[in-house]
C-alpha cells in the first residue's frame, strides 16, 4: 500500500483482512484517495461494529488508530425496513476524518431503532440518543459499542464490575481446568461418517417438551448408523447439561440437566461432566441453575457479535465467554443452597423465573 497521510499508522502494511470480508478494502482505499485531513462517509456491514474474534478486532482496532472518527450511525434495527430496501443485512454509516486521531478524540454513537409512525423509508433519528465515545475506549473494551447498542451506561458499568471480578470463562474452567468435554450436537444431513458406537443411546432433538430434567427412558433411541458429523462421542457421556441453541421465551426450557448417556442433536450445545467424580452432580447442578438464569441471555445480548444483531440463538461461542466462578470457591452454605435450589426444581416446586 502507498504511504498514509503523515501522523497516521504504517502499521496497515501488516494488515490482515477479517474472513476476506470485501467491504473493509474499500475503506483503506478510501484511506489513500482523500487528502490529508478529508472527510470520508461510507456504509460497512455491521460486524465491523461487534466482531470479538481476534482478527476482527485487530482489524476494527487497526482502524481506529488510523482515522479520526467524527461518527458512527450503527443500522443493525434498521436491517430488512424501507430504511433501506432489499437489503437484509445489519449495516453501520462511518463517519471520519482522514487523520491519526489526537487522544482523546471521540465520535458520536447513535443505533436508531424502528419506528413505525414515519413514512415508509424514511428513519427518525434523535440527536439526544448519541452517545460520545471515546475511540481509545473502543480499542480497549472491544464489547462497548455493544452494550451502547443493547444497554446503556449502566451496563457498561455492571459488565466492568463483572469483569473487574476476574473468573474465568465457561470454556477456561470446563476445558482447560478440569480437563472436560463440551460442544454442539451431531448433524444428520448426510451419512459420511460412522456413527454406530451411538446407535440405541437416548436421541434428544427438539420434540423434547420436557422442563428441568431429561428422563433418557422417555426418549426414543438413536438409529442411525451413519451421520454427517458425530463430533466428539465423550460429550454424550452423562452427567451432561445441555443449553438449547434457541434463545426461548420459555425460561424453564433453556437448560436442561441428564444424568445418563445420551445423544443430542445440533439444536442443543451440551457440557459433559464425565470424569469429574464426586463433584460430576455439583457441577451440573451449578450449570443447570446458571443456565436457567437470565444471566447467559443478558451476557450474549450485551457483548456476543452476532446474537442480537443478526441471530437470535445463542452460539457456541456465546456459551464459552461465559465468566463463570469456580465451584472451588463456593462456600458450604453456598453449595447448601444451590442443592436446595436443584432439588425445588426437580420436584416442581420452583419455576426457573425465581433464580
Amino acid at each position: 500500500m502507498q504511504r498514509l497521510p503523515e501522523g497516521q499508522y504504517e502499521e496497515i502494511n501488516g494488515y490482515k483482512n477479517p474472513d476476506n470480508v470485501p467491504d473493509l478494502p474499500f475503506v483503506w482505499r478510501a484511506m489513500q484517495w482523500l487528502r490529508p485531513g478529508g472527510a470520508l462517509a461510507l456504509v460497512v456491514h455491521a460486524r465491523l461494529l461487534f466482531k470479538r474474534s481476534k482478527a476482527g478486532t485487530d482489524a476494527r482496532n487497526l482502524l481506529f488508530r488510523c482515522l479520526r472518527f467524527t461518527g458512527v450511525v450503527n443500522g443493525s434495527d434498521l436491517a430488512g425496513t424501507c430504511v433501506w430496501p432489499s437489503v437484509n443485512a445489519p449495516f453501520a454509516i462511518l463517519f471520519a476524518k482522514n487523520e491519526a486521531p489526537r487522544w482523546p478524540d471521540g465520535f458520536h454513537f447513535i443505533s436508531p431503532y424502528r419506528d413505525p409512525r414515519p413514512a415508509p423509508g424514511r428513519v427518525r433519528i434523535d440527536a439526544h440518543d448519541a452517545t460520545l465515545v471515546q475511540q481509545q475506549v473502543v480499542i480497549a473494551r472491544p464489547q462497548v459499542l455493544k452494550v451502547l447498542y443493547r444497554g446503556g451506561g449502566l451496563d457498561s458499568e455492571i459488565l466492568e464490575r463483572i469483569e473487574a471480578l476476574e473468573y474465568p470463562t465457561l470454556v477456561q474452567y470446563w476445558k482447560r481446568e478440569l480437563g472436560l468435554r463440551s460442544g454442539k450436537g451431531l448433524q444428520t444431513t448426510s451419512n459420511s461418517q460412522d456413527a454406530r458406537k451411538l446407535l440405541d443411546l437416548p436421541y434428544l432433538t427438539t420434540e423434547f417438551d420436557g422442563r428441568f430434567i431429561v428422563d433418557s427412558m422417555k426418549l426414543q433411541r438413536f438409529r442411525k448408523p451413519r451421520a454427517h458429523r458425530i463430533r466428539d462421542p465423550l460429550i454424550y457421556k452423562g452427567p451432561m447439561v445441555v443449553f438449547r441453541e434457541a434463545a426461548l421465551e420459555d425460561q424453564s426450557r433453556r437448560a436442561l440437566l441428564c444424568f445418563d448417556d445420551c445423544v443430542f442433536n445440533e439444536s442443543f450445545i451440551g457440557y459433559s461432566a464425565h470424569g469429574n467424580g464426586n463433584e460430576a452432580k455439583d457441577l451440573t447442578t451449578y450449570l443447570l441453575v446458571l443456565g436457567l438464569s437470565n444471566f447467559p441471555l443478558y451476557w450474549s445480548l450485551m457483548t456476543s457479535a452476532k446474537f442480537g444483531v443478526q441471530r437470535k440463538v445463542f452460539q457456541r461461542e456465546d456459551l464459552d465467554a461465559l465468566p463463570i466462578k469456580r465451584l472451588a470457591h463456593f462456600r458450604d452454605d453456598e453449595r447448601h443452597a444451590l442443592r436446595q435450589l436443584a432439588g425445588a426444581l426437580q420436584a416442581g416446586r420452583c419455576d426457573a423465573e425465581k433464580i
